[in-house]
């Protein structure tokens, strides 16, 4: 399972923080077994290398049967394709 949160969007003039998602992401993480979550390294941790660490969540994403985001979404009901998630990058 791919677990993310992402509490200040790339776009932050448009879009608030979401004061509550890295908590949530912990509640989801704390209610699952400890060898099912895939860790979302962040910057900081990339430079460790090894396994997955550095590796965005598109790269995570085919790894994982499950994914559970916290964070903003956009929805265009007239066209799915120009819908998504709000992340910390375009």
């Amino acid at each position: 399972m791919l677990i993310a949160a992402v509490p200040y969007p790339y776009k932050q003039e448009e879009w608030s923080e979401l004061p509550n998602t890295v908590s949530e992401a912990e509640e989801v993480t704390r209610s699952i077994p400890s060898h099912v979550p895939i860790e979302l390294s962040s910057e900081d941790d990339s430079a460790q290398g090894g396994g997955l660490a550095g590796k965005t969540m598109l790269d995570l994403l085919p790894h994982a049967s499950m994914l559970h985001l916290a964070c903003h979404g956009v929805q265009d009901p007239s066209n799915a394709l120009n819908s998504g998630f709000v992340m910390r990058d375009d």
